[in-house]
C-alpha cells in the first residue's frame, strides 16, 4: 500500500492523541530513494520538504563505511526497523 503525504496528514487528524499537539511536529516518510518531510505546527501543515535521498543512497553508505554489502544493510533495516516497499 502506498500512502502519499497527505493521506498520511489526514490520517494524523484522525488520531485524537496527535490533535492535541501543540507545539510542532514532524512527519516523515523516508522512501526508498527519497524523503518527504511535513511540519506542522499548532495541527496545522505548515510547510512540506521533497529531499532526494532516501534508503538506497544512506544504505550506500552504510555499506562503504561498514564494509558490507547493500542487500545485507536493507535486509538489517528491515529485520530490525520497519517493513521496506
Amino acid at each position: 500500500v502506498t500512502i502519499d503525504l497527505f493521506s498520511f496528514y489526514n490520517l494524523y487528524h484522525q488520531i485524537p492523541a496527535y490533535t492535541d499537539i501543540a507545539k510542532g511536529c514532524a512527519l516523515v516518510d523516508v522512501g526508498m530513494n527519497s524523503t518527504r518531510v511535513a511540519f506542522l505546527q499548532n495541527g496545522r501543515l505548515r510547510l512540506t520538504r521533497y529531499i532526494q535521498r532516501g534508503l538506497a543512497g544512506i544504505a550506500q553508505n552504510i555499506s562503504t563505511d561498514a564494509d558490507i554489502s547493500v542487500s545485507q544493510v536493507l535486509l538489517q533495516l528491515k529485520n530490525n526497523s520497519f517493513p521496506l516497499a
